[in-house]
């Protein structure tokens, strides 16, 4: 098996250059049951795949508060502010680090208050208290090129500001409140999942042997 080194995620700055917060802060929790608002899920379309395939898995989120949360639908395939993010990424379980590229994006965002209530309303994702919300199959962010066990992670980061998070954070709680709704708050991480690398699979029309 090669090991290999050991390197930080890169990001792509799409569109400008931003702060992202959400990785540092800690999810709010549910007072009455001691729990994240939403537990996250990873399904994997397979559990085993050949080496350098691309592997695809959902997430599925499920509302354990007591209160209608509602969000925007996220991307799936960069860190974006808004309007937020859910990303799948994997590691070889007995390597260092595997390198992987994920993206980030500022959105702008939704002005004035009134437009992004009528967003809210009209198409924001809305989940009563246990309920589930199944994202779409997207393509799991890692290069599956080490054999072996991998372990998949996901997480959730809400929509933000890229700048000047507290404001935008108590302007998206006046607007979902005004709307009959929640925002989850913090990051949410789905516990891991595991997969298998396996060899690549043999050509389909092998060369035959040259006779003796």
């Amino acid at each position: 098996m090669t090991n290999l080194r050991s390197k930080a995620v890169s990001y792509a700055l799409a569109f400008a250059v931003c702060s992202l917060t959400s990785s540092s802060q800690t999810p709010e929790t549910n007072e009455l049951a001691g729990v994240p608002d939403l537990v996250l899920q990873i399904v994997p379309e397979k559990r085993s795949y050949r080496l350098n395939e691309r592997g695809f898995a959902r997430v599925e989120m499920r509302n354990q508060s007591k209160k209608t949360l509602c969000f925007s639908r996220p991307s799936q395939e960069c860190r974006d502010s808004w309007p937020g993010s859910v990303l799948v990424t994997a590691n070889p379980v007995f390597a260092t680090e595997n390198e992987m590229f994920i993206c980030a994006r500022c959105g702008g965002g939704t002005y004035p208050l009134e437009k992004l209530i009528a967003e809210i309303k009209t198409r924001w994702i809305w989940l009563a208290p246990n309920e589930t919300y199944i994202m779409p199959a997207a393509p799991i962010l890692a290069d599956l090129r080490v054999m072996g066990r991998w372990e998949l992670r996901a997480a959730y980061s809400p929509p933000e500001g890229s700048f000047n998070v507290a404001a935008v954070t108590k302007y998206l709680a006046k607007a979902a409140e005004a709307a009959g709704c929640s925002i989850p708050t913090g990051t949410f991480n789905a516990k891991p999942v595991f997969m298998e690398v396996l060899a690549a699979a043999p050509p389909d029309n092998p060369r035959p042997k040259p006779a003796p």
